[in-house]
């Protein structure tokens, strides 16, 4: 749910974070513990118990938007390094900020990440002086509440800082070991050797949960050790296609049918090619896609009385032979589509499957370059 617009970025609420909200509130509202001279929560104050769930739901508020501003210095600093941000979003386990598009070999990394712990980290201290100054200052339950406030929102923007700054992909101190290492070893090695590290933290997280029984820990240990692989694969795949033009992978022998072919004889004809879509043509004009779901929507007894122009889908989207196969990659993504028609000056020269981006990245990483000469832009 998009909830507004800071720094020209989006801002969005996961729907997780409408459980997490009351979950925090119930657990700052009606527990209180010492921690390294810490008050935290509101369990003993002298107030009923709709008044220590309202100041839960506030501290939980508060906690979140320092999340966010943790978040924002991440995207201005990304922003001010030639990174594009389609969004940040808070969640369950905080916020992330969505990186669109980042410069080659994450420029200025280091200081990117950085930059969140450290905002966090100064925010925890700030209010933890003022938690300091205050905590002996005698007065009402407004007072108290607001001292309460001070060190539980100083304690957990201190803790979320130093967590982040763990040397343990893919959190904050991750990227900033990738981004030193990255100046000896080169990009990619350092990457899998801070992944590494990163997956072995989860895994001692993850085993140090099931021994203390403890189902948070283990959450999040699952969550880390699957966002360290996830961001190892999104490097691999992302450097072994930079420099990689559409027109090198794409497939260009075509074959198309035409809109008055019947579901029937398309059907067959996929079974027969083993091809899973198809542009249609009318003449040299491609008109549509059509694709073995459009396919199965007709139920059998209809198949020959229906038109390929009945099932096909008319917003055709295409790409110039010359884009960066990273950015076609993308199209796939945001699309959540299959295949893409290759175009120049409006005429077919080929087709992109996901099926050529997997050969084309198997070849690569075996160090064969595909063999098709790129199309240069006109």
């Amino acid at each position: 749910m998009r909830i507004g617009r800071i720094l020209g970025i989006p801002i969005y609420l996961h729907f997780t974070f409408l459980f997490v909200l009351p979950f925090f509130a119930l657990i700052f509202g009606y527990s209180f513990t010492t921690l390294y001279g810490f008050n935290i929560g509101f369990a003993n104050l002298a107030v009923d118990d709709v008044g220590k769930l309202s100041l839960g739901i506030i501290a939980s508020v508060i906690f979140f938007a320092s999340i966010l501003i943790h978040e924002l210095c991440h995207s201005y600093v990304a922003l001010r390094n030639g990174y594009k941000i389609s969004g940040i979003t808070l969640l369950i386990f905080g916020g992330v900020s969505e990186i669109e598009e980042q410069p080659g070999e994450a420029k200025g990394e280091a200081w990117m990440a950085f930059v969140g712990p450290g905002s966090s980290l100064v925010i925890g201290v700030v209010v933890s002086t003022l938690y300091f100054i205050t905590k002996d200052l005698t007065g009402g339950v407004e007072l108290q509440a607001l001292v309460l406030m001070f060190s539980l929102i100083g304690f957990y923007n201190i803790l979320l800082g130093l967590f982040n700054l763990l040397p343990a992909f893919p959190m904050d101190g991750g990227r900033v070991l990738r981004a030193l290492l990255s100046r000896r070893v080169g990009f990619m090695k350092a990457t899998k050797w801070s992944v590494d590290i990163g997956k072995m933290f989860a895994l001692g997280m993850g085993i140090f949960g099931v021994l203390t029984l403890n189902f948070i820990l283990i959450l999040i240990a699952f969550f880390l050790y699957s966002g360290a692989e996830g961001e190892y694969q999104q490097t691999k795949v992302t450097t072994l296609l930079t420099g990689i033009k559409v027109g090198e992978i794409m497939t260009r022998e075509v074959s198309s049918v035409t809109p008055d072919e019947t579901a029937h004889e398309l059907l067959a004809r996929m079974l027969r090619e083993k091809h899973m879509g198809y542009p249609v043509m009318e003449g040299d004009n491609v008109v549509g896609m059509v694709t073995f779901q459009d396919v199965t929507t007709v139920p059998d007894e209809r198949r020959d009385a229906t038109k390929v122009r009945d099932i096909m889908s008319k917003n055709v989207i295409h790409v110039p032979p010359y884009m960066e196969a990273v950015d076609a990659l993308k199209v796939f993504n945001d699309r959540s589509i299959g295949r893409l028609v290759v175009m120049v000056d409006g005429k077919l020269i080929g087709i992109l499957s996901r099926t050529d981006m997997v050969r084309a990245m198997d070849l690569l990483a075996a160090g064969i370059r595909p063999t098709h000469e790129p199309v240069q832009r006109p």
